[in-house]
C-alpha cells in the first residue's frame, strides 16, 4: 500500500479515537466495537460528513471453502469461533 493509505493508531478510543473522529483531515473511519461506541462515533463523523464503516456487536462471518480437508474439523473450528469467551468478542464467528 502507498504511504498514508492505511494507518493503525493504537490507544484508547476516548482519547485517540475521539481526536481522529473530530479531525477535518480524516476522510474515513472504520471500527469494530460495541453498539454504544458505534452510535457515539456515528454522531460525530456524521456531522463531519466522513465515510464510516462499523462492525458492531461482535458478529463476524465465517467463510468455508469447498476444498476443506475435514468437515468435522471445520465444524469444530466454527463452533469454537462462535462460543469463545461466551460469544462476547468482536471476532465471534456467528454469521
Amino acid at each position: 500500500l502507498p504511504d498514508g493509505v492505511l494507518n493503525v493508531v493504537p490507544g484508547f478510543g476516548s482519547v485517540s479515537g475521539q481526536l481522529l473522529c473530530e479531525s477535518k483531515k480524516i476522510k474515513k473511519i472504520d471500527i469494530t466495537g460495541g453498539t454504544e461506541t458505534g452510535q457515539k462515533i456515528g454522531s460525530v463523523v456524521g456531522g463531519n460528513l466522513m465515510y464510516y464503516t462499523a462492525e458492531l456487536g461482535g458478529k463476524t462471518p465465517v467463510i468455508v471453502f469447498d476444498d476443506i480437508d475435514s468437515v468435522q474439523t471445520c465444524v469444530n473450528g466454527i463452533a469454537f469461533a462462535s462460543f469463545i469467551a461466551s460469544g462476547q468478542t468482536c471476532i465471534a464467528g456467528t454469521k
